[in-house]
């Protein structure tokens, strides 16, 4: 074993009580906060959105829906909100569209002590084959994102969350069809840019109330967001009952690409929706989704925005990550089973290992060349109870260290 790695190893034993006692009041200040979400709200408000028959961008109710927003989000306490108004020109022969309208984003801002921010999002125009000007019920796609952001709102304005990180949370218009002509997304994206805003992470809910019968959740893998994606799955593991599935990188949605063409860091959050027999149809009502499962997935944008906001105050030895190598070890503390990711910058030989408090290493789990990229192994516990220490030596001169508790 190198001196190196010796000395970190040294090291986080050192702080691993002090980092045992500041986590866990950490993880009881997200477990609150994530107990909170109501899924009795969260019915409420996609039973709201869906009475409008249609929230087609191109119906002459838009307006009506973004000051009902603006109003809902300050009667959940978010008193700085506003309507940001924009226009967009469209084009879509299929749909006879060549338009230009006045359309609105609705942003509720929760100040931090800094200005740089996190975004909480989904889109709350509709769209539906047939006739879109009037029913396009849209509970699904997106009710049951700008649920989320409501609920985000009531949640933290309740516990009265004070973060470093700006909030922003926003419903954006004009989404079903921003390929035929600028959407919110766009707008809010390129104004960001223009005025030099530092967004830290974009959270994006679209279409997260159908449930596939496994409970599946899809994450998005987006190239160069492995660190925010596996904190994202790490609250998901850790905090709700959900199946989460990682998208291939490369693939996946890009509905955020607004943000994500910029350097933004983006993770997007979306049921299975090839499942789905109602997406784009009159049939996407409240009757046909799963409130529990959106209950669920919403839990995922606040515990996520707590623990990137907590984690430039409270990152501790062991959680750091050399060479910007990402990993993850769930769920810890392990029983029988647990799954590590990690994310390589290079391709290169790894190993990952299991080490007593003295440095010992005790059994080899993975040994051999990995691609660069995001990666995963799974393992079963046989031999273990208590504390121990699971490292990755990259090439061996990269070193991360986690601490993990064997619950035989």
């Amino acid at each position: 074993m190198n001196t190196f790695f010796r000395l970190l190893l040294f090291l986080t034993i050192i702080v691993s009580l002090f980092e045992l006692q500041t986590s866990k009041a950490q993880n009881n200040d997200i477990l609150t906060a994530t107990q909170l979400v109501s899924s009795d709200s969260i019915e409420s408000y996609i039973q709201h959105l869906e009475n409008y028959g249609t929230r087609y961008m191109i119906a002459p109710n838009r307006l009506e829906i973004a000051e009902w927003l603006q109003n809902k989000f300050k009667t959940l306490g978010v008193d700085s909100t506003r309507i940001d108004t924009f226009e967009t020109y469209t084009v879509k022969e299929s749909l006879g569209l060549d338009t230009t309208t006045v359309q609105y984003n609705v942003v509720a801002t929760i100040p931090g002590s800094t200005n740089k921010k996190i975004i909480i999002c989904g889109h709350y125009d509709s769209f539906s084959y047939g006739d879109p000007y009037h029913i396009a019920p849209g509970a699904d796609d997106d009710a049951s994102g700008i649920a989320a952001c409501l609920e985000s709102a009531r949640v933290l304005s309740e516990i009265n969350y004070f973060s470093e990180h700006t909030i922003e949370i926003i419903a954006f218009a004009a989404e079903e069809l921003m390929n035929y002509g600028l959407g919110g997304y766009d707008i809010h994206a390129a104004n960001a840019e223009a005025n030099n805003d530092t967004i830290d992470l974009v959270i994006h809910n679209d279409m997260i109330g159908y449930n596939d019968g496994n409970r599946t959740l899809y994450v998005s893998n987006y190239p160069n967001c492995g660190t925010e994606t596996m904190m994202i799955a790490s609250i998901c593991d850790t905090y709700t009952n959900l199946s989460r599935h990682l998208w291939p990188s490369n693939e996946g949605p890009y509905a955020d690409r607004a943000f994500y063409n910029r350097g933004y860091k983006c993770v997007y959050l979306e049921e299975n929706f090839s499942a789905n027999p109602n997406y784009h149809q009159p049939t996407d009502l409240l009757k046909n989704i799963d409130v529990d499962y959106c209950a669920e997935v919403t839990k995922i944008s606040i515990g996520g925005t707590m623990k990137y906001d907590m984690q430039d105050e409270t990152t501790s030895i062991s959680d750091i990550s050399l060479k910007d190598i990402y990993f993850n070890i769930h769920p810890n503390p392990i029983v029988t089973y647990a799954t590590i990711d990690y994310e390589l910058e290079k391709s290169g030989y790894i190993e990952i290992a299991i080490y007593d408090l003295t440095g010992k290493k005790l059994k080899v789990l993975d040994k051999g060349f990995k691609m660069a990229g995001l990666n995963n192994i799974s393992f079963y516990n046989t031999d273990f109870k208590g504390l121990y220490f699971i490292a990755l030596n990259l090439d061996n001169k990269n070193n991360v260290v986690k601490k993990v508790i064997f619950n035989k």
